[in-house]
C-alpha cells in the first residue's frame, strides 16, 4: 500500500494520477527476504522495511510534544480502527481512498503523523505518547512487551473484561507497532547524543554479559576470518618478556617480597636458595641484575626485602610481561637514564613516567636527589627496558613448534576461526556487496563508524578495519601463564552472549559483538583487532592480565601503544598477578567499574531478549544501548530528555 495524508477536496483527488502501470497509486510491498532467516531490508536505503501504515518520520521524544488525538471524519470511506493512547484506547474511523482501476486492491489511506498516531494496521494504532512512555520504561526497567501491554491494558479497565481479554491478544501487535516506532525515528546510531560514535581515544573498558537469544534463531557470520591458504603469523614469546623465567624462583622472590601483613616471608633456608640460585644465573640473564636488591631483614624468624625494594621485586616475581611494569610511551625517557644523562631528564619528562609507571617511578626517585645512578640501580633499568621491548619482537614461527598442543587440537590450525573459516569459503554471499544494514544483520555487531569509513572499508562488516590472520599460538596450550583464568559461562539453548565496550571518558557505548563463543580472551582480541581502527590507548577488562598475553602472542606491534589494566572491583581475585594492572595504582584513571554498571541496566532486558529472534534482538538491543547512551549523555548535561513516565517511576 502506498501510505500519504487523505486528499483534503476533491479537485485534489482529481489531482492523483495513475502511474506507468496503470494503478492510480504505486503500492508499497513486502520485498524479498534474503538469507535463510528473513530480513527485509530495502536494499535503496539499506533500511528495514515497515510492516506498518505509517510512513513519516517520528520525531524523538521532547519536553514540548504533546500527544493529540483529532478524530478524521470525510466523506471518503471510512475504517474503523481501534487507536491505543497512554490512558484509554478509543474507537475512530480514518478515511480511506480506493483505486478506482479495475482488478487493482490498492487504497491511499492517512498515515496518522498530523494526530500523532502510529498506524500499525488497518485496525489498530498507536499513540506516540504510549510509544514514547514504553520507550522511556524499556530504557531504565527493561520492562518486556507483555508486562508493559498488560499494564496499559490494566488502565483501560472500564471498557469491560471481554474486551480486555480479547486486547490482550494483541501484544505482538503492539511489539511490531514499537519496532516499526524506533525505524520510523530514523535515529542517528553513529553520532549525536545516543550515538555510539564519540571520537575520545582516552580508552574503553569492556565485559560480557549473558544476554541473548535462543541458538536455533542464531545465524552469525564472521567475514574477517583468515583465509585458508594464509601463512602463520607469530607474536612475542612468553619466556622472553618476563624477567624471571623460573616458576620455583618467581614464587620464592613472590614470598619475599610480599609484606608481613600479606602473609610474605621465606626461611633462612629458602633466602640461602634464592641469593644462590641468583648468583649462578649467567651474567647476561635478567634474574642477574637483582642480585644488589636481595638484601633483607629478620622479622620473627623470617626473611623479607627490604621495603623500599619490596615494590618493584613483587611485580617482578609475577608471571606479567615487564612491559606493564615499564610501557612503551617511556621507553625514551627511561633510555635517558640508564644511559647515564639523569640529569638531562626534565620534571616535564617524568610526568608521563609518574602517571603512567607509578612504581617505576618510585624506584627512579630514590636516586632524583644524586649526581647519578648507581651502576647497579642503572644496570636493573637497563635490563627492565631491554626485556619490556622483547614483548613487541615477534618471534619465527618455528619457534612455537616447542610449545604443546592443546588437547585435541591441531598441530598449526585447532583454533575455532579457521574450522569456522573453512565453512566460510563455501557460502554463496560475498560480504563486500552487503550494505551497512545487512551487515549487522549478519554479523551481530555494531558501532560508531560513520558513512565515510563505511564506504572505505574493504574487508565486509559494519566496523571491519582488518581480517584475523592465522596464528602460531593457536591450538597452543600455555601452563605458564597467569592462574586467574575467569571461568565461562554459557548457557544452553541460549548464545553466549554480547560484549559491551564503553569509552572511559564519555561512558558511551562504543561497539557492542554477539557472541558466538563463550567469552574468552580471544573473543577480546577478535574485536580489538578487526573491529576498531586503531588500539585504544587504554583497555580495563576484568580478565585483562590474560588478554594482555594472548595479544602479545599474536599482534604485539599493533597493540604496543595500548595499556592494559584490570578494574577494581575485579582486582581482588588476581592476586598472583602484577600490581601494574591495578587501575587503583593511577590517579588519572576514571570509570574503570564502568561496564558492570552498565551491566546493571543490560541484564533488565534479559528475560524478553530469550524469546526473540536474532533480528529482533539486534534491533532492540540497538535501540536500548542508543537510549542508553542518549541518558548518559543528558544526564552529564544535568538535561531531561524525555516525559517522566507514570507511576512515580524515577528516572
Amino acid at each position: 500500500m502506498q501510505q500519504a495524508q487523505v486528499p483534503d477536496s476533491a479537485a485534489q483527488q482529481q489531482a492523483i494520477m495513475h502511474d506507468s502501470r496503470g494503478h492510480r497509486f504505486s503500492i508499497v510491498r513486502a520485498g524479498d527476504c534474503f538469507g535463510d532467516w528473513g530480513v527485509n531490508l530495502d536494499t535503496e536505503n539499506g533500511r528495514f522495511r515497515l510492516t506498518c501504515i505509517s510512513q513519516q518520520q517520528i520525531p524523538e521524544e521532547s519536553e514540548d510534544d504533546e500527544a493529540v488525538l483529532t478524530i478524521i471524519t470525510d466523506d471518503v470511506l471510512l475504517e474503523r480502527c481501534t487507536v491505543f493512547l497512554l490512558a484509554a484506547a478509543v474507537e475512530t474511523s480514518f478515511a480511506v481512498m480506493r483505486c478506482g482501476t479495475p482488478q487493482c486492491s490498492g487504497k491511499l489511506t492517512a498515515d496518522g503523523k498530523e494526530h500523532a498516531i502510529l498506524r500499525q494496521s488497518a485496525r489498530h494504532a498507536f499513540g506516540y505518547e504510549l510509544l514514547y512512555d514504553w520507550a522511556a520504561k524499556t530504557s531504565v526497567g527493561g520492562a518486556p512487551w507483555f508486562t508493559f501491554w498488560r499494564d496499559t491494558l490494566q488502565r483501560y479497565a472500564g471498557v469491560g473484561v471481554d474486551i480486555l481479554r480479547r486486547w490482550m491478544d494483541l501484544r505482538s501487535v503492539f511489539q511490531s507497532a514499537t519496532l516499526n516506532f524506533i525505524e520510523l525515528q530514523f535515529l542517528d546510531y553513529d553520532s549525536g547524543p545516543g550515538g555510539f560514535g564519540c571520537g575520545h581515544d582516552s580508552g574503553v573498558t569492556a565485559d560480557e554479559i549473558t544476554l541473548g537469544y535462543h541458538l536455533e534463531q542464531a545465524h552469525l557470520e564472521a567475514p574477517y576470518l583468515a583465509a585458508q591458504d594464509s601463512s602463520l603469523a607469530a607474536g612475542s614469546t612468553f619466556s622472553n618478556r618476563i624477567f624471571v623465567r623460573n616458576k620455583k624462583l618467581r614464587d620464592v622472590l613472590h614470598a619475599f617480597s610480599s609484606s608481613r601483613s600479606g602473609g610474605g616471608g621465606i626461611n633462612a633456608e629458602d633466602y640461602d636458595w634464592l641469593t644462590a640460585e641468583v648468583e649462578q644465573m649467567p651474567a647476561d640473564a635478567p634474574e642477574s641484575a637483582l642480585l644488589p636488591f636481595l638484601g633483607a631483614e629478620e622479622m620473627g624468624m623470617r626473611m623479607f626485602a627490604f621495603k623500599a625494594q619490596q615494590p618493584l621485586l613483587h611485580i617482578l616475581s609475577t608471571s606479567a610481561p615487564v612491559c606493564q611494569l615499564v610501557k612503551p610511551s617511556v621507553f625514551d625517557v627511561v633510555g635517558l637514564i640508564t644511559d647515564g644523562h639523569l640529569e638531562a631528564v626534565s620534571v616535564e619528562m617524568l610526568k608521563p613516567l609518574a602517571a603512567r609507571c607509578p612504581h617505576l617511578y618510585a624506584f627512579i626517585k630514590q636516586y632524583m636527589g644524586l649526581a647519578e645512578m648507581p651502576p647497579h640501580a642503572t644496570a636493573l633499568l637497563a635490563v627492565l627496558l631491554k626485556v619490556a621491548k622483547q614483548a613487541f619482537v615477534e618471534a619465527e614461527p618455528q619457534t612455537w613448534q616447542s610449545v604443546p598442543t592443546r588437547q585435541g587440537g591441531d598441530q598449526h590450525r585447532a583454533n575455532a576461526n579457521l574450522r569456522r573459516a573453512s565453512r566460510m569459503a563455501t557460502t554463496t554471499t560475498n560480504p563486500l556487496t552487503w550494505t551497512r544494514a545487512e551487515t549487522f544483520l549478519r554479523t551481530g555487531s555494531w558501532s560508531g563508524l560513520g558513512p565515510t569509513e563505511w564506504q572505505h572499508t574493504t574487508h565486509g562488516g559494519s566496523d571491519v578495519y582488518r581480517p584475523l590472520r592465522a596464528y602460531a599460538a593457536d591450538g597452543r596450550s600455555f601452563g605458564t601463564v597467569p592462574t586467574c583464568t575467569k571461568h565461562q559461562r554459557q548457557t544452553k539453548k541460549l548464545v553466549p552472549g554480547c560484549q559491551f565496550f564503553w569509552c572511559l571518558e564519555c561512558r558511551k557505548c562504543n561497539l557492542f559483538v554477539v557472541m558466538g563463543d563463550a567469552e574468552s580472551p580471544r573473543t577480546i582480541f577478535e574485536a580489538l583487532y578487526t573491529r576498531f581502527p586503531s588500539a585504544p590507548r587504554r583497555f580495563c577488562f576484568d580478565n585483562g592480565c590474560n588478554v594482555h598475553n594472548y595479544i602479545l602472542n599474536r599482534e604485539p606491534q599493533h597493540f604496543k601503544e595500548m595499556e592494559v589494566y584490570i578494574d577494581e572491583t575485579h582486582w581482588q581475585g588476581h592476586k598472583h598477578c602484577s600490581v601494574g594492572y591495578n587501575t587503583g595504582e593511577y590517579k588519572d584513571f576514571v570509570n574503570s567499574p564502568l561496564a558492570e554498571e552498565k551491566n546493571r541496566f543490560l541484564g533488565m532486558a534479559r528475560t524478553q531478549c530469550a524469546y526473540m529472534q536474532q533480528i529482533t534482538f539486534l534491533r532492540y538491543l540497538r535501540y536500548f544501548l542508543y537510549r542508553l547512551n542518549k541518558l548518559e549523555a543528558i544526564t552529564t548535561a544535568g538535561q531531561c530528555w524525555w516525559r517522566r513516565p507514570s507511576k512515580g517511576l524515577n528516572v
